[in-house]
């Protein structure tokens, strides 16, 4: 079994700070990525993002993983940056089901 949802992940660009409280905001773009859950075997779910190479991880609940695929998604960002690198473009992701007899006769 396995679920497909969009994650939007907001990436700082700009940093400002506000003079009256001398508190730190950014501001950024979001960006949305495909993400694919499966429920493990062994219990759990793990997660995976197929325009980012890689970019997966686990955990018990749909809610845990779905923090853990943004924080992720959020390092494999940062890891692009520190190395030029640009960020893929999201492919196109279909999911379907199909239907095949077995055994074959």
């Amino acid at each position: 079994m396995f679920h497909l949802s969009k994650i939007s992940i907001e990436k700082s660009n700009d940093k400002k700070y506000n003079q009256s409280t001398m508190t730190k905001q950014t501001t950024g773009r979001i960006l949305s990525f495909s993400v694919i859950y499966e429920q493990a075997k062994e219990g759990g779910y793990v997660a995976y993002v197929p325009a980012l190479p890689g970019c997966h991880t686990q955990g018990e609940s749909i809610e845990e993983t779905e923090e853990n695929i943004k924080e992720a998604i959020s390092l494999y960002l940062e890891s692009l940056a520190a190395h030029s690198e640009e960020i893929p473009h999201e492919p196109r992701v279909l999911q379907g089901k199909v239907e095949v007899q077995y055994p074959i006769l």
